[in-house]
């Protein structure tokens, strides 16, 4: 039910510009990004949607894919999932662990440790592109808070 909630309130969120769009006030100081200070960066919420199209021609279908990272200040994490043809119900789940984040190999980067409730877990390489662009293992997340 959580999961269900939150992804219906994730919908509700505006889009965000990505840098480089028109549009882009250039009074804003440029971002200058401290790899440093991965865990206060990353603290947030993290959104990433994608759609392909899975069925091609006169059947066609297009796939949905919502994601959200919380990660929190204490180290908790809730990851919420949801996918689904567009129009019908889509599948939802949600899940709990925690997270540890440190400086990446490059200044650009960190590295993201995440051990799953259920005892998964999965080491990470987060790009940082902007104040609220990151990448986490290709996929493209922006910061809703």
């Amino acid at each position: 039910m959580r999961a269900a909630v939150l992804l219906l309130a994730l919908a509700g969120l505006p889009a965000y510009a990505q840098d480089g769009e028109d549009g882009v006030d250039a009074a804003v100081p440029a971002f200058t990004f401290d790899n440093a200070s991965c865990p206060i960066f990353l603290t947030g919420i993290w959104l990433a949607n994608s759609q392909q199209d899975v069925a091609p021609g006169p059947e066609q279908a297009l796939w949905h894919v919502t994601e959200a990272i919380v990660f929190n200040a204490d180290g908790v994490l809730e990851h919420a999932f949801a996918s689904g043809v567009a129009g019908e119900e889509p599948e939802e789940t949600k899940t709990f662990g925690t997270w540890a984040a440190g400086p990446g190999a490059a200044k650009d980067r960190c590295t993201l440790a995440i051990v799953f409730e259920e005892g998964e877990k999965r080491a990470s390489e987060v790009v940082v592109s902007a104040a609220n662009r990151v990448m986490i293992d290709g996929q493209p997340f922006t910061r809703a808070r």
